[in-house]
């Protein structure tokens, strides 16, 4: 029983410890490219063990989006235990939707091209957990009077949608100042729904917004 239960143990961790490094290289090089026999020779396993783990590239892939998603999600919970107010983590999930998006610019266009089901199924699930953390968080702003008179909640959410992602050419060398630009672009963007009150504290605070949500993305 103890072989039996050291076994699997095992048998998750380097299950895992494929995820993790396949994500990686996904999300670096994109995964059209990159093969099964590739990573089984990269990690320095057999092509067996890969495919006892994974049966299929597809069935890899899937799993590394997945991998992402709880990444997405486990920051999520993270930026809620220590963000109460709600202008605050709106900006956090705009920031944190724009790194996601532009990292994963690459893979997500591979995906996109030639594996359209996968992608379907990752994005729809992705936006609908950012669009409705979003729109809670707006509605939370706007029933605590943070928010300028005619502000429109779906216009807004679409407008972050779009902004979000805008991902850089694949082969472009930029792509980390495009991210830079993007994240700062989120700043000014939420910024410009606030009440003239709530855009006094927003600046007398800015400096320590920023380092928080730098913390709290690593």
């Amino acid at each position: 029983m103890e072989f039996f239960l050291y076994l699997c143990t095992a048998m998750e961790e380097s299950k895992n410890k494929i995820i993790t490094y396949a994500t990686g290289i996904f999300i670096q090089n994109g995964c059209r490219r990159i093969t099964m026999d590739s990573i089984a020779s990269d990690m320095h396993i057999s092509k067996r063990t890969l495919y006892e783990q994974f049966g299929t590239k597809e069935e890899l892939l899937s799993a590394c989006l997945e991998y992402m998603m709880h990444q997405i999600e486990d920051k999520r919970r993270l930026m809620e235990a220590h963000v109460k107010e709600p202008i605050l983590r709106a900006m956090f999930h705009m920031q944190s939707a724009t790194k996601v998006s532009q990292n994963g610019a690459i893979l997500m266009n591979d995906v996109r091209q030639y594996y359209p089901e996968i992608y379907n199924r990752y994005y729809t699930a992705h936006n609908f957990d950012f669009e409705k953390s979003v729109r809670q968080t707006l509605i939370e702003a706007d029933e605590a009077g943070l928010l300028r008179p005619n502000f429109n909640l779906d216009r807004t959410i679409g407008a972050i949608k779009s902004l979000v992602n805008l991902n850089p050419d694949k082969d472009s060398s930029s792509s980390m100042e495009h991210l830079s630009d993007l994240s700062e672009a989120g700043f000014t963007f939420i910024r410009g729904l606030l009440s003239v009150e709530t855009i006094k504290k927003y600046d007398e605070q800015e400096i320590r917004y920023k380092e928080l949500f730098k913390h709290l993305d690593k």
